[in-house]
């Protein structure tokens, strides 16, 4: 059992907690909130149940690896939902992210087959954004963007969904669709016990310019 709560916590307080557990991240600001973290057995085999509720101010994180002095500036962050994680199966419940660069939801329950729970209808789906223009601004060496890249704005959207497929459902990414124009995406499937696995990734209302000219994609490319 791991519990955790504090007001106003300075999160370079925890800095070395973070690197003591190996975490190369760096974090700066001021979280209040908790955490409360449980392995649902004797081992963390049989699962573990996390449920969180954090308010942050002024947040920024930087990875070890990342160019000297480039932070990722978060801003305000709120956070909370739980997630519990176990070889049979996955709990999403109401998972909110909110922050200046990322947003994230999620909500679903799902059993692998050999749980002998397993049901068609169960899903589970996590959905965002990053702000390609914060991201990018924040990141530039880290990254590699050429330094007469400007980007006003623009969102890299993505979801990642799992489900139970029942015998004979055509695939999402397969059926047939009427839409004539379609965003910038990419989209990634996979299966396996744990059931049928799909990211998709869309790039949104980009607005660009390198070398002062503007940056043009076609609205029907497909990655």
């Amino acid at each position: 059992l791991i519990q955790f709560g504090a007001k106003d916590l300075d999160l370079r307080v925890v800095q070395p907690l973070l690197t003591m557990a190996g975490i190369s991240i760096s974090a700066s600001g001021v979280v209040s909130g908790g955490i409360d973290a449980r392995v649902a057995g004797p081992n963390f085999q049989d699962g573990v149940i996390a449920r969180i509720l954090l308010a942050g101010q002024d947040v920024r994180v930087r990875q070890t690896d990342w160019a000297p002095g480039e932070w990722l500036s978060l801003g305000q962050v709120d956070a909370s939902g739980a997630v519990a994680l176990a070889e049979d199966g996955l709990l999403v419940d109401q998972l909110s992210i909110q922050s200046s660069v990322l947003e994230v939801t999620g909500s679903g329950e799902i059993r692998t087959k050999a749980s002998g729970s397993a049901e068609s209808g169960q899903k589970v789906e996590v959905q965002g954004q990053v702000n390609l223009a914060k991201l990018v601004s924040s990141l530039r060496k880290t990254l590699g963007v050429h330094d007469d890249l400007a980007v006003e704005d623009g969102r890299l959207a993505f979801v990642l969904k799992a489900s139970q497929q029942a015998d004979g459902e055509t695939p999402a990414a397969q059926k047939s669709s009427s839409a004539a124009v379609r965003p910038v995406s990419a989209t990634s499937t996979a299966s396996s016990e744990a059931g049928r696995w799909q990211m998709k990734m869309t790039l949104e209302s980009l607005s660009a310019t390198r070398g002062g000219q503007p940056i043009q994609l076609d609205p029907g490319l497909r990655l």
